[in-house]
């Protein structure tokens, strides 16, 4: 389940080893929770391998006819160099969406909003 070690579950619930796995299982039940009833649901990923230069975007949503990366977080630190570079190499996708236990907030290529708020986003327009 999630890549977790159930023995280490048991001795350490809630290990900070465990905490993104965790937010990004609940921010996947959160997307298709809020999916459109009449369509199948698809989650996707991006992930790019380069020479010592990795990066993944957790999630790849559509809205509004544009494709918004997602990144979610457990805490609220954590860099957002692989969300950075999907932004710089798509130009098409207007801004990045940061999901963490921070607050709600907008810059001018970066959404962020706390997991609890996950809704309100889908419904914006």
């Amino acid at each position: 389940m999630l890549g977790l070690n159930l023995s280490e579950w048991v001795v350490e619930p809630l290990a900070l080893k465990t905490l993104g796995g965790i937010a990004e299982q609940f921010v996947a039940e959160e997307f298709i929770a809020y999916a459109d009833k009449n369509k199948p649901v698809s989650l996707y990923y991006w992930h790019r391998e380069a020479r010592s230069s990795n990066a993944e975007i957790d999630f790849l949503c559509i809205k509004n006819n544009k494709i918004i990366p997602v990144e979610v977080k457990s805490g609220t630190q954590g860099g957002m160099k692989s969300l950075h570079s999907f932004l710089e190499t798509h130009p098409k996708s207007p801004y990045g969406l940061k999901i963490s236990e921070g607050y709600f907030g907008n810059q001018p290529s970066l959404v962020e909003i706390p997991l609890y708020g996950i809704e309100s986003w889908f419904h914006q327009k």
